[in-house]
């Protein structure tokens, strides 16, 4: 029997008439949040009876919360801007959070009452948790060119950097169930371990040691942490000792395994895993086995950010049974065609230079591979495929070489293949994750970021058949590098402390003989193109306390600078058409992400295609005609699982 109650804001659906049916009738799945939109950051309040999340409708973000039942929803955030990271004070009277519009994300908080909300912090920062006493906020953030672990008082003040070490990098804190000592994902010569740390003095205690491991969960009872780790090459969930010892591995299954999180009781474990073909929730005891592992979700859908409801006798999570698919549409506007099909997503995608094939990532059996399509559509084959992920492909200037991004050995590296899928090489330096490779002009040399031995990621250029790499800039942390038409130089950024974002835009000789100029000032400035000709230079940058971004223009001097959008919305993401007249963008003007385009002189913005679906990574085709992209629809939803009989098993 089926039965739905309507009430108020929400629809609670019942999908089985009681829960204590047998167990191969599956778990009682009650969906909280039908309503169109998309749910994140799910969340139950200190004592139980109340359930904060984010919900996305129309291009605007918002932080709700509502009594169990879905009665009682009010917004808490009233300006639009991403929000994410929620966590409730002890006494459930208020929620921090962090939120952007577009731009650097910063802490703010609210009361559940719906009081204003407030900014606690200017900084670039994220991931806000209270100290377990209520008195403190922990939180990430870049300060002077440095990521961290900080702690302000939680109404605000002056923060304090937890355990400042130059050669110690500190993220992903977890305060301890008795706010006595914190967990830490710690980066040390390339690599992140796990270790625990009393905030008031003392050694950091190293509790994994073999690298590739990070996401630290404490027991109820603080004797223990959950963390993830691939050191056997894929994700598994490992337990330790918080006193330190040998750590037990919990799953060995050949797919991976993440987000562990124990029940109230400490006696079980829910954790989600690609096993069943794609991400589900499971379910297993303390101990551990894969044998003793139970399926709670099983259905085509994605599931992520599970936690236990207050009772402990459900599960709940995010539900989406939408998935990403490339399409192409037409640049001067009309419908798009969809080009690849089925379960899994499908991202990424790269035009060859003589625009006649697609190289793009997609999810097959639970790993991310990377797959050739005609660019008019037909069947995909395999081009890179092992037991490890596989994606960014980058054709190379001539369309004979791949370069792409792999996990194989445990750290993202930069590889470089034929396109005949002949002779792989991995062109970034052993041990050290690599992103974002990008082909010289003529196709000698491949520019990328690297992480280094200081903990830093710096901008690097090799040759492109391996060899020594050229480090172009002596800076903390650097990002998206792109190479000038004529190969001179490479314009890059590099994340600061200024204000509020503080990332600049820099342009450094590709040979390494020479200091990066600045080229933006004091704008948050990011997401960079060269125009074809090499003369100037499109980005986005932030415009107001919103932190929204506009898409800009100057000389590739860092002179001549113009605001080409001025949209309340935010716009990212500018490239160039083959001319030069045109720069085009993703912007949510209309709710969702789509692509729009300017002259590049200024003028009036033009909207190329608006759909219902969240565009991401378009690219031109070399002719100009046509425009292909990533896109996948925005709905997904907030269920709880009833797992008692599960338990009871």
């Amino acid at each position: 029997m089926t039965k739905t109650i309507r009430l108020s804001l929400f629809s609670i659906v019942f999908l089985a008439a009681c829960s204590g049916g047998d167990a191969a009738d599956g778990p009682d799945m009650v969906v909280l949040t039908p309503e169109a939109g998309s749910y994140d950051d799910v969340s139950y309040s200190p004592d139980g009876t109340r359930l904060a999340f984010t919900r996305r409708n129309g291009g605007d973000d918002g932080l709700w919360v509502a009594d169990l039942d879905g009665s009682n929803a009010a917004r808490l955030t009233p300006t639009a801007g991403n929000v994410g990271g929620v966590d409730w004070a002890p006494d459930g009277r208020r929620l921090a959070y962090a939120q952007s519009s577009g731009g650097p994300p910063s802490i703010w908080a609210v009361s559940v009452d719906g009081d204003s909300a407030r900014r606690l912090s200017n900084w670039v920062s994220g991931s806000p948790q209270h100290s377990p006493d209520g008195t403190q906020l922990m939180f990430f953030a870049l300060r002077n060119n440095q990521p961290g672990v900080w702690i302000m008082p939680v109404d605000g003040g002056s923060p304090a950097q937890v355990m400042e070490d130059d050669d110690v990098r500190v993220v992903d804190a977890r305060w301890s169930p008795d706010g006595s000592r914190m967990a830490f994902m710690v980066s040390e010569e390339g690599r992140t371990r796990v270790a625990a740390y009393h905030p008031d003095g003392g050694a950091l205690t190293p509790l994994s040691t073999e690298g590739y491991e990070c996401c630290p969960e404490w027991s109820p009872d603080g004797s223990e942490l959950l963390f993830q780790s691939r050191r056997t090459g894929l994700g598994d969930i490992w337990a330790v000792s918080a006193d330190g010892g040998a750590p037990r591995q919990l799953t060995r299954d050949i797919r991976n395994d993440w987000g562990p999180r124990y029940s109230r009781d400490g006696r079980w474990i829910v954790f989600h895993s690609e096993r069943g073909g794609q991400d589900d929730v499971w379910l297993m005891p303390v101990g551990g086995g894969d044998g003793e592992a139970r399926r709670v979700s099983n259905d085509a859908a994605e599931e992520w950010d599970a936690t236990w409801t207050p009772d402990g006798t459900g599960i709940t999570y995010v539900r989406s049974e939408q998935v990403s698919h490339l399409f192409r549409v037409p640049v001067e506007g009309g419908s798009a065609e969809q080009l690849t099909f089925g379960e899994e997503d499908d991202f990424a995608p790269r035009l060859s230079p003589d625009g006649s094939t697609l190289a793009f990532g997609a999810e097959r059996a639970g790993f991310d591979k990377i797959f050739l399509l005609p660019a008019a559509g037909g069947e995909p084959t395999v081009l890179v495929e092992s037991t490890s992920d596989n994606w960014n492909p980058r054709w190379s200037p001539d369309g004979t070489r791949i370069a792409f991004q792999s996990s194989r050995g445990g750290v993202n590296g930069i590889w470089v293949l034929s396109v005949s899928g002949d002779d792989p090489v991995r062109i970034s330096t052993e041990g050290f994750d690599a992103f974002d490779p990008v082909w010289s002009p003529d196709g000698s040399r491949i520019a990328f970021v690297s992480a280094t031995g200081d903990g830093g990621q710096k901008p690097m250029v090799v040759p492109a058949a391996g060899g020594e790499a050229v480090v172009l800039a002596d800076m903390e942390f650097t990002a998206g590098p792109e190479w000038s038409p004529d190969g001179g130089s490479i314009a890059f950024v590099s994340f600061e402390d200024e204000g509020r974002g503080g990332r600049r835009i820099y342009r450094a000789p590709a040979d390494g003989s020479g200091e990066p100029v600045l080229l933006t000032g004091d704008q948050d400035a990011f997401q960079h193109s060269w125009s074809p000709d090499g003369s100037r230079i499109a980005y986005a940058a932030t415009t107001d306390e919103e932190a929204r971004s506009d898409i800009w223009v100057m000389n590739a001097d860092g002179s001549g600078k113009r605001q080409l959008t001025t949209d309340p919305a935010t716009d990212l993401a500018p490239r160039w058409t083959p001319d030069g007249s045109h720069v085009y963008f993703r912007t949510r003007r209309n709710g969702s992400w789509d692509i729009a385009q300017v002259p590049a002189a200024g003028g009036e913005v033009r909207m190329v295609y608006v759909s219902p679906m969240n565009v991401f990574q378009p690219r031109l085709s070399p002719d100009g005609a046509y425009y292909y992209f990533g896109a996948v629809p925005t709905d997904n939803e907030i269920v709880t699982v009833n797992v008692q009989h599960l338990l009871e098993e």
